[in-house]
């Protein structure tokens, strides 16, 4: 988004807890490529919720090691997978009154999945991957608040090293926490002209 989108901007707007409805979504191709959703919404008076889980595994079309090396160490033993991921979401909302609202919800993808390397690295698998958050928020005329917590875990390793060399082992541990309060006021300056003043601390 700004001076270099010279391809245009991509908005994208997730429903709502409450909006839409409930489904499952599935499919199946080529090297076993796989894919499955489940989804649910619901709302009952000012309650609304929203959730989904799935499964998705990608190949890795094109192997790095064929079967039979025996001189070689692997960090995954499926060489023919490039990622296999599970997920699960679910948000929820409360109404307080004609304008408040607050919000919850927590998401969890876990699997595992391959990065091309480039140069004199090889592949790298990304092995036990956790990606998680927690979000929290109110918003009312004149007070937006919004907390949220993402984490993303992971051990990792070269896939495929001779014997004797070392894939590179290691781990990573992502954690972002982030909290947002707002105050708003909207007036006019004159018929028409109207102005939105925020201010908060981050």
């Amino acid at each position: 988004y700004g001076a270099d989108a010279f391809n245009g901007v991509i908005n994208i707007i997730t429903k709502r807890p409450g909006d839409g409805g409930s489904g499952v979504a599935a499919g199946f191709g080529d090297h076993d490529v796989t894919h499955g959703s489940l989804y649910a919404s619901g709302r009952d008076k000012d309650f609304a919720w929203r959730a989904s889980a799935g499964y998705d595994y990608l190949p890795r079309w094109s192997r790095e090691v064929p079967n039979g090396r025996s001189d070689l160490t692997l960090t995954s033993s499926d060489q023919n997978q490039s990622a296999r991921t599970t997920r699960l979401d679910l948000r929820m909302t409360e109404q307080f009154g004609k304008d408040v609202v607050v919000g919850l919800g927590g998401g969890l993808t876990q699997g595992d999945i391959e990065i091309l390397g480039v140069g004199p690295l090889n592949d790298i698998d990304l092995t036990g991957l956790q990606n998680s958050d927690v979000t929290a928020y109110v918003n009312s005329p004149h007070l937006e608040a919004r907390a949220f917590w993402n984490r993303t875990y992971t051990t990792f390793g070269l896939n495929a090293v001779t014997l004797g060399q070392s894939p590179l082992p290691g781990s990573a541990d992502l954690n972002v926490v982030d909290g947002d309060v707002q105050a708003v006021d909207r007036f006019e300056t004159g018929k028409g002209i109207e102005h939105d003043l925020r201010g908060g601390v981050e």
